[in-house]
């Protein structure tokens, strides 16, 4: 039901155990974060000015070209989904990839400053990161989780809804060049980035998908109150089991955000024993037990 004021936000129906219970989550989100910043439960010591531009396995070279032919391949991609229109903006899995592109623009961008510009440091001087570290440091958490989210919802969930009869119309959306990209090649994208960098991802952080994912939400029940179609089935309030789908679909985003620190203890194993650059390891891991950022 198309609506034209202001007055369509309060004229959607929402199932209210639904709009309670999101309404519960951003104030708790809020709270989580003001408290964790004060108590410092976001240990944002843990980022050193390596984690983003040096790798425990290759070189600042091949680490920069490796960022750069990414970055310039999913921009063309993103640019080719939008070729249709704006409109493909309503779906989470652009939402996604859209940050995929933000985070190779941003490690790209740092890469390549840290290996034509390098710090000059004196040996056990701080180097603190710049603000361009810590915003690429969140953007590789959130991503890094939710490619494993939106493929496994889309090749999991829709596809197979897509299969059946009634649906068969829209399987061409699913099985197509930009969609193996969005949908699969995202995967391999972060996880190469991830086995190459030195980035670790405290518990914490596990907010940092959630929060992405509520502010997707609030934009999709704002566009459907002005008449826009829910971009996924289990997005429409009025059904009974919306409250069990979006509190599913928040503790996916924390349980994949858990899946990724697994990974990331699984490459500290791989470190121990195949590190390019033992003496540096040893210094920075050293400084972060003490909680202190000093580099080499």
């Amino acid at each position: 039901r198309p609506h034209s004021d202001l007055w369509g936000v309060a004229a959607m129906y929402v199932d209210p155990v639904l709009a309670s219970l999101v309404a519960l989550l951003g104030v708790l989100l809020f709270l989580f974060v003001y408290v964790a910043q004060r108590k410092k439960l976001f240990q944002w010591d843990l980022l050193t000015h390596h984690s983003t531009v040096k790798s425990h396995f290759v070189s600042q070279r091949v680490l920069a070209a490796t960022r750069t032919v990414t970055f310039l391949y999913t921009l063309g991609v993103w640019i080719h989904s939008l070729s249709d229109g704006a409109h493909a903006l309503e779906f989470y899995t652009i939402w996604n990839f859209t940050l995929l592109v933000f985070y190779f623009g941003c490690a790209t961008t740092l890469s390549l400053v840290a290996l034509f510009r390098p710090v000059q440091a004196a040996p056990g001087a701080r180097v603190t990161p710049g603000a361009l570290h810590y915003i690429a440091w969140i953007a590789f958490e959130v991503e890094s989780c939710n490619v494993f989210l939106v493929d496994v919802v889309l090749w999991g969930v829709l596809y197979p809804q897509a299969k059946e009869p009634a649906h068969r119309d829209k399987l061409h959306t699913i099985l197509n060049f930009d969609s193996y990209n969005v949908h699969g090649a995202n995967v391999a994208f972060m996880l190469l980035d991830l086995a190459l960098n030195r980035h670790v991802a405290p518990i914490s952080h596990a907010v940092f998908p959630v929060m992405f994912a509520f502010v997707y939400g609030m934009f999709q029940w704002t566009g459907h109150a002005f008449g826009q179609h829910w971009a996924y089935p289990f997005l429409d309030t009025t059904t009974k089991v919306s409250p069990l789908w979006y509190l599913g679909m928040m503790a996916a985003h924390v349980l994949f955000f858990m899946f990724i620190m697994v990974l990331l203890r699984l490459r500290k194993y791989f470190e121990n024993k195949y590190s390019v650059d033992r003496e540096s390891d040893a210094v920075e891991y050293e400084g972060l037990i003490q909680g202190d950022v000093s580099m080499p």
